[in-house]
């Protein structure tokens, strides 16, 4: 299951940095288990289906104005986390600094 690898992988690095009685961490995780259903895996694999592929930088008309061997070297060479660069592609929306983001395959 890896909701329960995800969860208990947080409690556990969350306990090394905090001190916390076993009932805080029963409570926790109780927690931990709704944020994980309540979407991130649905946020990651949506974000894994584009890794190390090249992107389009587009802007507010669509026209390409800048390419990437990847979200990641976009990421870093734009200063911006790369999950914007996924979840805009994925969601097909505009980042807050107004672009879009496309993959080589859904250029036409």
């Amino acid at each position: 299951m890896e909701q329960d690898r995800v969860v208990n992988k947080v409690l556990r690095d969350i306990r090394a940095s905090f001190k916390m009685t076993d009932s805080d961490a029963g409570i926790l995780r109780q927690h931990l288990n709704y944020v994980y259903g309540a979407g991130w895996d649905d946020g990651h694999h949506k974000t894994i289906h584009y890794a190390n592929k090249e992107v389009y930088q587009c802007n507010k008309e669509g026209h390409i104005i800048n390419s990437f061997p990847s979200a990641t070297d976009a990421a870093n060479k734009l200063h911006i986390d790369r999950t914007t660069i996924y979840l805009a592609i994925a969601e097909k929306r505009m980042t807050r600094k107004g672009y879009y983001w496309k993959h080589k395959e859904e250029i036409t």
